[in-house]
């Protein structure tokens, strides 16, 4: 794949319920729309290397002057998780992104507890690896920086992707007027933030496989995820689990870079396959975020979301505003597989 790829953008759905589904292929985009995309990744990394994985991909494609990563949280109380943000930061040559944590008791201790043997391959992280915040206590409170970061950019101008729980976005609605700025968090956002990716949603819904992200249960909060998806003021563009279920990326990040951080991540972490690859949920979010115009996906909007508090959900027919919308499978699993192999494996700048 070339390293530039057509920029394309994404045709205007119809409003309101269609007889036809619109699903549109990306048209090409302005060239004002060419510019890096300002980014912040909210991650629950701890639970899967993925989210690893998918902050190597933002930061290769911030190499290319893609994206410009404007801050790193993590969403889980485990007081590794900055610190691992930080480390990968670190080792991509941008240690001074800014890295907010979730400062509450919940989610204190992130691990795949579904799988055996378990892995604290956050802590090999931290302890192995250059960074500067060893504990969650040495990041600032995640929703304090996201006002902070929100308030110094242009208006309708920053994509946020989350890629795990959604409770710093929650919080980040509730938060009121600081000494960043006079707007509450809902307007806030409404103002500074262009397109929300949220990593969830899958279509169709099945109710034997549950989101991860937006499910609840001990360690996951469907309330919390009901309240963003309703309450939030700009598009939601759900990339739902079946979009990165059959990509399976990262045997190329030891051979190419056993140095990096994210590397080990993906060589601790005990469900990746026999050639050290995990499906690519997380980096899917990711690529789409900053590359929302690439032929890689169609987009369908002539549906919403409805999420109850248990976070069981369904897309259900008529499009709403904000536009709450979700990818369907385009290109090939094999060209995005190739897409993301060539960003992890990517030397950093």
């Amino acid at each position: 794949m070339s390293n530039l790829i057509t920029a394309l953008a994404v045709v205007v759905l119809l409003a309101g319920c269609a007889q036809t589904p619109p699903v549109v292929p990306a048209q090409p985009a302005p060239e004002g729309d060419r510019g890096a995309v300002p980014v912040i990744f909210d991650t629950d990394l701890g639970y899967d290397c993925d989210d690893a994985g998918a902050l190597a991909v933002l930061h290769a494609l911030a190499d290319r002057g893609e994206a410009n990563i404007l801050a790193t949280m993590t969403v889980v109380g485990d007081p590794h998780s900055a610190g691992a943000l930080d480390v990968i930061n670190t080792y991509y040559g941008r240690p001074d992104i800014p890295v907010g944590a979730y400062q509450g008791e919940r989610w204190a201790d992130a691990h795949p507890y579904w799988l055996e043997p378990d892995t604290g391959f956050l802590e090999a992280l931290v302890t192995e690896y250059k960074s500067d915040i060893k504990s969650k206590s040495g990041a600032p409170d995640s929703v304090s920086l996201y006002r902070e970061v929100l308030a110094g950019q242009e208006d309708a101008s920053v994509t946020v992707v989350a890629v795990g729980f959604l409770q710093n976005l929650a919080n980040l609605l509730r938060s009121p007027a600081d000494r960043y700025s006079p707007l509450p968090g809902r307007e806030l956002v409404a103002r500074k933030v262009k397109r929300l990716v949220v990593m969830g949603g899958r279509y169709p819904t099945d109710p034997e496989l549950l989101d991860f992200n937006l499910s609840d249960g001990p360690y996951q909060d469907g309330r919390t995820a009901q309240a963003v998806i309703e309450a939030w003021p700009t598009e939601i563009m759900f990339s739902g689990s079946e979009i990165g279920d059959d990509i399976f990326t990262g045997s190329r990040l030891y051979a190419s870079l056993p140095a990096n951080p994210v590397a080990k991540a993906y060589d601790l972490y005990p469900g990746t396959n026999s050639l050290g690859e995990r499906q690519s949920w997380d980096l899917t979010a990711v690529l789409y975020a900053v590359r929302p115009n690439a032929e890689l996906w169609n987009v369908r909007g002539d549906r919403h979301l409805e999420i109850s508090a248990d976070g069981t959900h369904a897309w259900l027919a008529g499009a709403v505003t904000p536009r709450r919308a979700f990818l369907v499978e385009r290109a090939s699993p094999e060209r995005v597989k190739n897409t993301l192999d060539a960003l992890l494996a990517q030397a950093p700048r």
